[in-house]
């Protein structure tokens, strides 16, 4: 398994980020979108989600942001959606994958920067685990928390879990695009 992951602070213009940050709070986070991820009986990965619609203009932005700096080109996004995460245990786990050589992009808005927020990726201890035993992971790259800082990687087989080591942490409030893309030469 090699993996690809790539880190951009300031993603966004700084316009556009102060404006999400001022405003990411007040989104409405309904029951039906809060999600939970099993781990074999460990603690879950639970996160609520807000869809955000391809049309919108965080995304036209987005894309923009993500040819100019990430060298891609956005084909078709399978996910789209402003997340809060506030899983206390590491919950490492592999998202799923719409496309062949799908790339998720999360993009950091709000959080903790001194409890960490961040993302850690991890490496199966053994063959077992890589097929899904829960928990049987190294830590083997931690990505820290800032503000308006994009992490791009591709999902296949990439375990990765948010890292909010502290109770008191308010979680983590991200956007996530999932989507298909090619290089730009």
């Amino acid at each position: 398994m090699g993996w690809n992951i790539h880190l951009i602070d300031d993603f966004l213009p700084k316009e556009v980020f102060d404006n999400i940050y001022k405003n990411i709070d007040t989104l409405s986070f309904p029951d039906q979108f809060l999600h939970e991820q099993e781990n074999g009986g460990k603690p879950k990965h639970v996160w609520f989600s807000s869809e955000i619609s391809p049309n919108d203009d965080f995304i036209k932005i987005v894309r923009e942001n993500v040819k100019k700096k990430f060298r891609q080109e956005v084909k078709r996004i399978s996910t789209a959606a402003w997340t809060l995460a506030n899983s206390q245990e590491p919950c490492p786990h592999v998202d799923r994958e719409e496309f062949p050589g799908e790339k998720h992009l999360m993009i950091y808005l709000k959080g903790t920067e001194e409890i960490n927020s961040g993302t850690g990726f991890y490496i199966a201890k053994d063959e077992k685990s890589a097929k899904g035993t829960p928990n049987q992971y190294d830590l083997n790259t931690h990505i820290g928390f800032k503000e308006n800082r994009a992490v791009l990687f591709t999902a296949k087989d990439c375990c990765h879990s948010p890292l909010l080591w502290n109770s008191q942490s308010m979680g983590r409030y991200a956007a996530l695009v999932w989507f298909e893309s090619v290089d730009i030469i």
